[in-house]
């Protein structure tokens, strides 16, 4: 090795570490921020798939996905996850279905009728969180069916007579 070669010093490197610091600093909220969102619009997206495959099922069959062959046995489905708790959605009064079983699996829940599969499957929201469906609504004129997911705090703060979400609650009116 030449003597008169040298790397870098303290203070450069010191710098250097500062720059990338402060870069660090004013990039994690931004990046934080747009996962966030992409986040909101997944499960908003995912929700109007939902909306649609019911629609859809609705259509075909004749019936609202309700209990077998359109009887009001169900009060909501649940898609793949954690169901919240408190659910809004849960009166004691009728029993949890399914989600998948209506719109994957047409011999449990469609009759004859029946030509999906509307979805391929029910995923979790992005947050672990079941995808609520408020299927009382169909027979219940107090009560609106909603596709809904409980947003990022987990918490469901729509009630099933409510006519637009409630804080961070994301999800859509079915028709």
């Amino acid at each position: 090795m030449r003597r008169d070669e040298r790397g870098f010093t303290l203070i450069e490197m010191i710098i250097t570490v500062a720059i990338i610091s402060a870069l660090a600093a004013i990039m994690v909220p931004i990046v934080s921020s747009e996962l966030g969102q992409a986040s909101e619009a997944t499960a908003q997206g995912e929700a109007r798939r939902i909306g649609t495959a019911i629609n859809q099922f609705f259509k075909d069959t004749g019936f609202a996905p309700t209990g077998p062959l359109g009887d009001d046995t169900l009060e909501y489905l649940l898609g793949a996850g954690t169901e919240v708790n408190p659910n809004p959605f849960n009166d004691d009064n009728g029993d949890a279905g399914d989600l998948t079983d209506y719109l994957t699996n047409g011999g449990v829940n469609g009759g004859t009728q029946w030509k999906g599969p509307y979805l391929s499957g029910v995923r979790p929201d992005p947050w672990g969180n079941a995808y609520l469906v408020n299927v009382n609504g169909f027979f219940d004129g107090d009560e609106y069916v909603w596709v809904i997911s409980a947003g990022p705090d987990g918490v469901l703060d729509t009630d099933p007579d409510d006519t637009i979400l409630q804080n961070d609650d994301l999800g859509i009116l079915v028709d």
